[in-house]
C-alpha cells in the first residue's frame, strides 16, 4: 500500500477498471502512477499485472510481454501472471518462451488446470497431438463420467480429435455442454461452432449447417454489403492509371527484409501459401500484418465501421507513404523479435487478405513489390470462411449472402488491380488452390521463384515447425497437402442460394 492515500486510490481504481474490462481507464489511471512514483509502479506486482491485462486486451503486445514479465520477476511464483506470459508467447508464435513458462507453471502446481490446458494447445501448435491424447485423456475420463463439468476440455478435445480420428467422440460431449443453459454467449458459441465443425467431418451435413446458424446468432455481427460494394465502386473509380502513376514511390528501408504480399478471398487458401514461402531458411511467415489497416484508417477515418479505403490520392504523399514504409518494416522488425531471437530473413510474408485493398499503398511504400495472388473455386473459398466461424473481425462471414457479395467485391479489386499492374510497378503471381494441391511441387517451385529465393525442398514440408506468426488455421496445414477440400461446398449445395446470389452480384433471394 502505499503511503500516499491518493496514490493508493489510483491503483485500487485501476485494478477494478482493468476487472471490469474498462482497459483503457485502467491505463490512464496506471500512467498517473507512474508518473507520481516512478519506483513504485516499478516495483508493485499488481500494477504491472494489471497493466500487462489492459495492454493485452488492446493488442499492445510487446508491452503486455514486459508488464507480465516485470511481474514474474517481483513474484516467480506468480502462476496466472506466467500462464498470461505464456499465452501471449504462442499468440505470437513465440513456442519456446511458451514452453518455458508452462513448464515452470506445473513445476509450482501440477494440478493447475488452465496450466495444463494451455500445455495441451502448445503441444497440438507444434503438431505432437500424441503428447497432447496423453495429456488429456484423464480429463476427458472424468468429463465422459460426468464427475467433470470443465467446458474448456471439451472444447481442446474438439479441437484435437479432427487430427486424431476421435470426432464421434468429441460430438457426443459438446451435444451434452450445448444443451446446457449456464454457458455464456461466447461459449455457447465457441461449442456450436466445434458443433459444425465434427458434424462437417463426419459428413453429417445438415446438422453443420444447423449448428453453424445457431453460432452465428449467439455473437451477431453486421455487415452492409450495399455500402462496402458502392465503396468499392469508389475506390475502383479513382485509382486509375492516372492517379496511380502519380503515386509517390519510397526509398526503401536499408537491410529490411522484402516483404511478400499473399492475397486471397478470406478461405482461398493464403495460409497454405504463406508457409510454403515462410518455412524457407531465408523467409519468415508473418501472418495477417495489420500494418497497410492502420494507414489506410489514417487516410480513410469517417468510415461509420465500414472497411478503411484509400479513396484520396492526394492524401498519399511523398513524406506519409516514407513514413508509412519506415513504421510498417518497423512493425516486421517487432514481429521478428517476438517470435525469437536473432532471426533475420531475406522475405518476410504478410498474408491479409484485406490488403486486397490497399494495393495504392503498397504500390507507393514498396516499389517492385511482389503480389502472390490466391484464387479458389469461390463457393468452396466462402464456404470455408462461413464455417471457421471469425466473428467481428470479419462481419460478412456470419451471413452467406454478404459473404458472396464481399467476395465478388474482393475478386473485382483484385481484377482492377491486375489490369493496373504496370502503372502501379508491382508483380503479380497467381496462384490457383486447385492447382496447388494437385501439383504440389511444379506450383510450389514457380512461387519460391518468384519469391526472389533458392528453391530448397523442405518448402514441400510447410507443416513442419518453423517460426511463423500463429494463424487461425494451424491445424489444417500440419497436414500434407490433400486434395480433400476441393468441391467441398457441393455437400451444401441445398444451402448456397444465398451465397450465390451474392457471388452474382443479384438481389438477396426470399428466405
Amino acid at each position: 500500500m502505499h503511503f500516499n492515500p491518493q496514490i493508493e486510490q489510483l491503483v485500487q481504481k485501476a485494478i477494478q477498471d482493468t476487472n471490469q474490462g474498462k482497459f483503457e481507464d485502467a491505463l490512464r489511471g496506471l500512467d498517473q502512477v507512474r508518473k507520481a512514483d516512478p519506483q513504485y509502479a516499478a516495483q508493485q506486482p499488481q500494477i504491472q499485472f494489471a497493466a500487462g491485462l489492459c495492454l493485452s486486451a488492446i493488442g499492445r503486445i510487446e508491452a503486455a510481454l514486459a508488464a507480465f514479465r516485470a511481474t514474474v520477476e517481483l513474484q516467480p511464483k506468480n502462476i496466472i501472471a506466467r500462464l498470461e506470459l505464456a499465452k501471449l508467447h504462442r499468440r505470437t508464435g513465440n513456442d519456446p518462451s511458451a514452453y518455458v513458462q508452462l513448464s515452470k507453471a506445473l513445476e509450482l502446481d501440477p494440478s493447475n488446470q488452465r496450466a495444463m490446458s494451455q500445455m495441451i494447445e502448445h503441444a497440438m501448435d507444434q503438431g505432437d497431438y500424441e503428447a497432447a491424447q496423453r495429456m488429456i485423456d484423464p480429463a476427458v475420463a472424468l468429463v465422459a463420467a460426468g464427475a467433470s463439468h470443465d467446458v474448456a476440455v471439451v472444447l481442446l478435445l474438439s479441437r484435437l480429435a479432427r487430427m486424431v480420428g476421435r470426432e464421434e467422440e468429441a460430438f457426443g460431449l459438446l451435444e451434452r455442454f450445448a444443451a446446457s443453459d449456464d454457458h455464456n454467449p461466447g461459449v455457447r458459441f465457441s461449442l456450436k461452432r466445434e458443433l459444425a465443425r465434427c458434424a462437417d467431418r463426419l459428413g453429417r451435413y445438415d446438422e453443420a449447417m444447423k449448428h453453424l446458424s445457431s453460432a452465428h446468432a449467439e455473437l451477431p455481427t453486421v455487415f452492409d454489403a450495399d455500402r462496402h460494394s458502392a465503396r468499392v465502386d469508389q475506390m475502383i473509380g479513382i485509382w486509375n492509371e492516372d492517379t496511380i502513376s502519380a503515386l509517390p514511390r519510397s526509398e526503401q528501408v536499408e537491410g529490411a527484409p522484402r516483404p511478400v504480399f499473399v492475397i486471397g478471398v478470406p478461405g482461398s487458401g493464403t495460409t497454405l501459401v504463406e508457409r510454403i514461402i515462410g518455412v524457407h531458411p531465408n523467409a519468415i511467415a508473418c501472418g495477417e500484418l495489420p500494418g497497410l489497416h492502420r494507414i489506410a484508417a489514417r487516410l480513410d477515418p469517417q468510415t461509420d465501421g465500414a472497411r478503411p479505403m484509400p479513396l484520396d490520392p492526394s492524401l498519399l504523399t511523398g513524406e506519409l507513404m516514407q513514413n508509412a514504409t519506415t513504421s510498417y518494416m518497423q512493425m516486421v522488425g517487432r514481429v521478428l523479435a517476438l517470435l525469437g531471437s536473432g532471426l533475420q530473413p531475406n522475405v518476410v510474408t504478410d498474408k491479409n487478405s484485406y490488403n486486397a485493398f490497399y494495393l495504392p499503398m503498397i504500390a507507393s511504400m514498396f516499389p517492385g513489390s511482389k503480389i502472390v495472388h490466391v484464387t479458389r473455386d469461390p463457393k468452396d473459398a466462402c464456404l470455408s470462411h462461413h464455417m471457421n466461424l471469425f466473428g467481428f473481425d470479419h462481419p460478412q462471414s456470419s451471413d452467406l449472402y454478404n459473404l458472396g457479395r464481399f467476395a465478388r467485391d474482393h475478386m473485382r479489386s483484385m481484377q482492377h488491380w491486375r489490369s493496373m499492374a504496370s502503372s502501379l510497378g508491382v508483380e503479380f503471381h497467381e496462384v490457383s488452390y486447385e492447382t496447388l494441391v494437385a501439383n504440389q511441387e511444379e506450383q510450389s517451385r514457380q512461387l519460391i521463384e518468384f519469391a526472389g529465393l533458392e528453391w530448397d525442398d523442405v518448402c514441400l514440408e510447410f507443416y513442419t515447425a518453423r517460426p511463423a506468426a500463429r494463424t487461425g488455421c494451424l491445424d489444417e496445414i500440419r497436414r500434407a497437402i490433400h486434395t480433400g477440400s476441393v468441391g467441398r461446398h457441393t455437400n451444401y449445395a441445398a444451402y448456397l442460394g444465398p451465397l450465390e446470389a451474392g457471388l452474382e452480384g443479384a438481389s438477396r433471394p426470399a428466405s
